[in-house]
């Protein structure tokens, strides 16, 4: 081979790997446009489906969000009332919340309710306790002055909140225990007598997030504290429900996004009932 068809042949190889990497590099570039159309697709379709499903929490416990709110205005003034004609006001209102087992968000459904206690009530003050907070008397109460904004120096208790609020009008404050069947009975009825005795300082109302059966509340309390409860019942709608308003709106729609297989749906409603 002469020098010049050498030459030639080694600048068509070049050319032709040249186009090679051109062609990968366009081919990957591709790939990673296409990675990220796919990705903020997602994005925008999660963020819409979270949206709904927030929109639908909401509209399916409006009932009875709207239902605890009456009673805690019937309460309310009825605390008042007790405390002009008795010096000694030891009724502790108790709502036994039941929110189901399969609820889609027990957090979204008490953070939505926290929200409405308080638009609802000027003067009123929310305090939200995990079954981890509430490990001893002084955890819980710790937990409490510190979501009420009250300061104290040594130990928290119940005599540190009555003294935070003695010199004004104490607001109505909310208690809501979110898993209260996590919570040491020991603690848990302890707590309701110190807050029970309380109420002649202090307007409280304890909120119990159940999401077994309400009942076993009566069973497991001991007399001595659930004598001084003013229990009422209120129920979250079926989990099932819920599912079928999921259902109508986003999976069985005709813009939904994702078309899910017979076999897909019946292992997500398995699932989701297990």
């Amino acid at each position: 081979m002469t020098f010049d068809k050498y030459s030639a042949t080694l600048t068509i190889s070049k050319k032709n790997r040249r186009r090679g990497f051109e062609k990968q590099v366009a081919t990957i570039s591709d790939m990673a446009i296409r990675q990220k159309e796919r990705f903020e697709a997602f994005v925008e379709f999660s963020e819409n489906v979270d949206e709904k499903l927030r929109r639908l929490h909401l509209d399916m416990t409006e009932r009875v969000f709207n239902e605890i709110i009456d009673y805690i205005t019937d309460v309310d003034s009825l605390l008042e009332a007790e405390r002009m004609l008795e010096e000694n006001v030891r009724l502790l209102p108790v709502i036994c919340f039941n929110t189901g087992i399969n609820l889609a968000d027990h957090k979204a459904t008490f953070e939505i309710l926290g929200g409405k206690i308080e638009k609802t009530f000027e003067h009123c003050r929310v305090c939200r306790l995990s079954a981890n907070k509430l490990s001893t008397l002084k955890a819980t109460f710790t937990n409490m002055c510190n979501q009420l904004g009250v300061s104290f120096s040594v130990d928290a208790t119940i005599s540190t909140i009555e003294q935070h609020f003695a010199s004004e009008e104490p607001p109505l404050i909310a208690v809501i225990l979110e898993n209260c069947e996590s919570i040491d009975i020991r603690i848990f009825s302890k707590f309701l007598e110190i807050v029970a005795n309380s109420q002649s300082a202090l307007k409280i109302i304890v909120i119990l997030g159940i999401a077994t059966d309400t009942e076993m509340i009566k069973d497991l309390i001991p007399y001595e504290a659930l004598s001084l409860c003013d229990i009422r019942q209120f129920r979250c709608m079926a989990a099932t429900h819920y599912l079928q308003e999921f259902l109508d709106e986003e999976v069985m729609h005709p813009d939904s996004y994702f078309q899910l297989s017979g076999r897909c749906f019946e292992w997500s409603l398995i699932e989701f009932l297990r």
